[in-house]
């Protein structure tokens, strides 16, 4: 996850070690940067991230 929080330049959520239907492992999660939320999938064998959905968080109302 350290590619994705670097390309993202935010920190890393939840990250999953999944095999894909190719047969390639990949870890798939979360990095959050401010106030967006990215979706992301790292190939382990060239350590490379890929975006694959960016969310917007909304503040909580307080009351």
């Amino acid at each position: 996850m350290a590619a994705a929080t670097k390309r993202m330049q935010g920190k890393a959520g939840r990250a999953d070690f999944e095999k894909q239907k190719r047969g390639q492992w990949v870890y798939d999660g979360e990095v959050g940067a401010g106030a967006r939320v990215f979706d992301v999938k790292v190939d382990t064998e060239k350590g490379m991230a890929s975006t694959t959905a960016q969310f917007r968080c909304r503040p909580i109302d307080p009351r």
